[in-house]
């Protein structure tokens, strides 16, 4: 199923020249950025260096939504798919024990582990854990093997929400 939908995204997005565009800005603009980042400047071209970076990091958001905007309708098609292969494997398998855990769940994690199952062994495996953990594993790998994986990006949520609080602390300091 996985590699069956990393096919389709394939043919879909993947091969498509604006997307291997957009992936290579990110990956130039991250490698900028970082560069900028570790550069050191004095301290009269301070507030150039910090335009120029703050400009580096707005056009590697920019590029991001870009990459994720080409992503956006394969995702919402793949994750029906993974619903109905859902509802038909868990038609076929629901009250049936898959397997068994070496080790009694925690008990937030013991419902989602036994889910459907009409036994009183805490240790039961139900399909919903079952394939919930292969449908995590095998996606990531399946599209690093491949050599799907998104470019990983310089930007940084946390720095930002950083640095927008310590700029409207200085607002109205």
């Amino acid at each position: 199923m996985t590699l069956a939908v990393e096919g389709i995204s394939y043919a879909a997005v993947y091969r498509e020249e604006s997307y291997q565009r957009n992936v290579a800005r990110v990956k130039e603009l991250t490698a900028k950025v970082r560069k900028e980042k570790e550069a050191i400047v004095s301290i009269d071209k301070r507030k150039t260096h910090e335009k120029k970076l703050a400009r580096l990091e707005e056009d590697l958001k920019v590029a991001n939504a870009a990459v994720s905007g080409a992503k956006f309708r394969i995702n919402i098609m793949v994750s029906l798919s993974y619903m109905v292969a859902y509802y038909y494997l868990n038609n076929f398998l629901y009250r049936g024990v898959i397997g068994r855990v070496p080790f009694v769940p925690m008990g937030p994690v013991r419902g989602f582990v036994g889910r459907g199952l009409k036994t009183d062994d805490a240790r039961a495996v139900g399909f919903a854990f079952i394939y919930a953990l292969s449908s995590m594993a095998l996606k990531v790998n399946v599209q690093k093997a491949l050599g799907f994986a998104p470019p990983r990006s310089g930007f940084s949520a946390w720095e930002e929400s950083k640095k927008r609080s310590e700029q409207y602390a200085e607002k109205f300091a």
